[in-house]
């Protein structure tokens, strides 16, 4: 009696939690969305917009007894939304699908940059970019464990990975022409991505490395 008490507050719990999640990233939407219904009544000379795309490699740190670093792809499309603050700052978000995989899964992230940019003057149509910044994410495809990947019985069907993560954006990219720009982007994981069991503890830290295209509009 007391463990089906104790799994129905379980169950609220993750329930109440899931819910305080979700209306985080709606809460992070819908500023996005405003944002981008603000630009069309903003002067064109203050705001950017891209598509991107960056294939790379990805570097996954996993430590239950001991350390595991695993490298596989990672791969991005997105759009950007830029913001010039000054001639040469500027503060980008978007919506970015990111994949990597490794260990034998696949993750796939929802990402909102937002990332300060710094541009470089120059004479010419090109110039240098730099950038850092906070990436706030949150997980579209959530592994299960199986007996393969665990030995606890308790754990089979349950999820791996946690619904939100953060990470740090650092960048450095080439505007070609005023409609192209290629650059290098990272990303790397701040926080455990992993989902806390008693059974289990392993953390999960996700890197990556990517060569990214942009096209400006």
């Amino acid at each position: 009696m007391h463990a089906f008490a104790l799994s129905s507050v379980i169950r609220i719990e993750t329930y109440d939690l899931r819910r305080k999640q979700m209306k985080q990233l709606k809460l992070v939407l819908l500023m996005l969305l405003l944002t981008l219904a603000s630009s069309g009544n903003a002067q064109d000379k203050k705001w950017e917009h891209s598509i991107n795309v960056g294939i790379g490699v990805a570097l996954d740190n996993v430590k239950q007894l001991t350390s595991d670093l695993g490298t596989a792809f990672a791969l991005k499309a997105g759009y950007g939304l830029n913001y010039y603050l000054t001639d040469p700052w500027s503060m980008q978000t978007g919506l970015v699908i990111r994949e990597t995989a490794t260990h034998g899964f696949v993750t796939t992230n929802l990402d909102v940059p937002i990332v300060v940019q710094y541009h470089f003057p120059s004479d010419n149509d090109g110039h240098w970019i730099i950038g850092l910044g906070p990436v706030f994410s949150y997980c579209l495809k959530n592994d299960e464990y199986n007996l393969d990947r665990t030995s606890v019985d308790g754990l089979v069907g349950q999820k791996m990975f946690k619904d939100f993560s953060l990470g740090l954006q650092p960048s450095v990219a080439y505007q070609l022409s005023p409609h192209w720009r290629i650059g290098v982007e990272g990303y790397i994981g701040l926080t455990n991505v992993r989902r806390s069991y008693n059974e289990l503890s392993v953390s999960e830290h996700i890197h990556s490395i990517l060569v990214s295209v942009g096209y400006v509009f």
